[in-house]
């Protein structure tokens, strides 16, 4: 029956009449008695997204309590009231959502359907609300617990005893933890298919890796209760590196060299070892012969004052000779050039 009563529909669970009070009406009828007007105004005003969060009620003369009904559901619904962690914060948002777009439809409607609409939505307690499948949906909308009763609200929607739950158990085995904050273990519906997202997140040990559970239940039914165990692997090293080649040790010493060129010779050690770091003593710097015509200006570099590194090649350097007479030839010409400034100065004096 409770697959019939609504088409696509399954019931959620029922209410007591006798447990409530303040019942919202149109007319002299409840609301739960008017379902059909409440949702041609949903159905004309609310955004399709949305326009399930009224559960459907059915009312039981017999019983004299309301039978509530929702759309058939793949993941088991639980009131928003008990849910904890990451499942309340995600449907808490989804709850804010669907509240809002109803706000924000009152402010579009007038007359009696604002009145219908607005009575609907006096009334909503997380405990009344069913979360599954993304959605939230309202039960006992239009009344008030009669708190004089003094009934937790939690008791007051009787669960439907089609509803049958199993617990599913996931085991992280001795290579890692479960990192989700709800743990290892949920309920679901019997025959509800297990989706990627009902399966908690795993932090793997150092040096594995985890690679799923066995058996795999993703797309499984749940029959009973069942128990899945994590998979690993051990983590692959890392790469191997290649051979560091070794660092040539430097050398001790090093090899100062003397080069007198082709305008002189060398007396004296053309070559001086010296440890690196040293520096060259005077005694070690050999004389340099110029050759006619040449006179020897000294060493390109200062030997006395180069820090030995590595190996070094001096080179000495050259100038040319002036001749003996280049100086009373300069002198010579001086002269002259005086004579003919004079003759030049006095040439009209007598």
């Amino acid at each position: 029956m409770d697959k019939h009563t609504f088409i696509g529909k399954r019931k959620i669970g029922s209410t007591e009449i006798c447990d409530f009070t303040d019942y919202q009406g149109i007319g002299w009828d409840p609301l739960y008695k008017r379902y059909d007007s409440v949702y041609s105004i949903v159905r004309k005003a609310v955004d399709p997204r949305f326009a399930h969060f009224f559960a459907a009620p059915d009312y039981s003369a017999k019983d004299d309590a309301v039978n509530w009904y929702i759309e058939e559901w793949k993941e088991m619904p639980e009131t928003l009231g008990s849910l904890e962690g990451e499942r309340r914060e995600k449907y808490l948002k989804i709850k804010n959502q669907t509240i809002s777009h109803y706000k924000k439809v009152l402010e579009t409607l007038s007359g009696e359907e604002l009145q219908v609409l607005a009575c609907a939505m006096r009334y909503i307690d997380d405990d009344f609300i069913f979360c599954c499948d993304d959605k939230v949906h309202l039960v006992a909308w239009g009344m008030t617990p009669d708190t004089r009763k003094h009934i937790s609200k939690g008791e007051l929607v009787h669960e439907s005893p089609t509803i049958t739950k199993f617990n599913l158990t996931f085991d992280a085995g001795e290579n890692g933890k479960i990192a989700s904050r709800l743990g290892g273990r949920i309920s679901l519906a019997e025959g509800t298919e297990i989706a990627k997202t009902d399966l908690p997140e795993i932090t793997p040990e150092e040096g594995f890796v985890f690679t799923g559970w066995t058996p795999d239940p993703v797309g499984m039914k749940v029959t009973g209760d069942m128990t899945f165990t994590a998979k690993y692997d051990k983590a692959a090293g890392p790469p191997p590196q290649p051979p560091i080649p070794p660092v040539p040790p430097l050398p001790d010493d090093a090899i100062v060299r003397f080069n007198a060129g082709t305008n002189g010779v060398l007396k004296g050690n053309p070559e001086v070892t010296k440890p690196i770091g040293t520096r060259l003593l005077p005694n070690e710097i050999p004389i340099v012969t110029p050759n006619k015509g040449y006179i020897f200006k000294g060493w390109n570099i200062n030997p006395l004052q180069i820090l030995v590194t590595g190996d070094t090649t001096l080179n000495a350097v050259y100038d040319k000779k002036k001749p003996w007479y280049a100086g009373w030839l300069k002198w010579g010409l001086l002269a002259l050039l005086l004579l003919l400034l004079f003759a030049w100065l006095f040439r009209n004096c007598h």
